[in-house]
């Protein structure tokens, strides 16, 4: 089935926004991130005759993307953090800047824990619950054993980063969840995502970069100085025979004829 009618869906404070929201949205952003960076959405709109109004700072954003007749995705949740308001001879426009709601400042506090002898799906159900969070781990991850884990003056976000890093995963937070993933492995549960085609005619436009990959070059041989004895002739490099005393005699400090 052909995606031909894209459409986003936005609720502010739980409420539906009204049609003139979309009738002058002129541009939707939205960045997925992982680890301690927050996910983030801007929506641009069309000011003419100043008729937008902009919603309270701390407003919840409920961002949803899809396609008639195809399905619907949830972006997430988001906190309105800045207004951006700017005119000129193109016209005005007003911009909506959010980040994730997952975010929140609790995650960021700082602690000083350890485990001993515990799963890697353990550690995490434990941040997961001291912050009120749902815990999703792989699970090629989730019985893994952690001998020892120090966790120093550390927020969750950082710890879960660092822990992550470790075991080649990928760490989160999303829709009230804590997240640690496999990477490669497409999701949480360890389902492969479903392969999704995108054709040049669903876009209205498109770009992608092709770079080639980095060619490594043999160095350079260097030549190496002769060292100099402290008589100041050069010493050779190569080994020279062993002298022996017949052949070299010394007779009381003098060389014996």
């Amino acid at each position: 089935m052909a995606r031909t009618h894209p459409f986003i869906e936005v609720h502010v404070d739980g409420q539906p926004v009204s049609a003139g929201f979309y009738q002058r949205l002129v541009e939707a952003t939205v960045r997925d991130a992982t680890g301690q960076d927050a996910d983030s959405v801007e929506l641009t709109f069309d000011d003419a005759g100043n008729a937008i109004r902009i919603p309270r700072e701390g407003a919840e954003l409920s961002v949803r993307f899809g396609f008639r007749g195809t399905g619907v995705w949830v972006v997430g949740l988001f906190i309105v953090e800045k207004s951006t308001i700017e005119g000129g001879p193109g016209g005005e426009f007003i911009t909506l800047s959010g980040r994730g709601a997952d975010m929140r400042k609790d995650l960021k506090e700082p602690l000083s824990e350890h485990f001993d002898d515990e799963t890697l799906g353990g550690i995490i159900r434990t941040l997961a619950g001291r912050h009120g969070l749902k815990a999703e781990v792989s699970p090629d991850l989730a019985s893994l054993k952690v001998p020892h884990a120090v966790r120093v003056d550390q927020s969750a976000l950082d710890f879960g980063t660092r822990i992550a890093d470790r075991f080649g995963a990928l760490f989160s937070v999303k829709g009230g969840k804590m997240l640690l993933v496999k990477r490669g492995s497409g999701s949480a549960s360890g389902q492969p995502l479903t392969a999704l085609t995108i054709a040049k005619s669903d876009c209205v436009s498109w770009r992608f970069d092709v770079e080639p990959r980095p060619r490594s070059t043999p160095a350079p041989a260097r030549p190496t100085a002769p060292t100099r004895n402290t008589s100041g002739s050069p010493a050779s490099t190569r080994n020279s025979p062993a002298r022996t005393a017949s052949s070299s005699p010394i007779c009381n400090g003098r060389r014996c004829g």
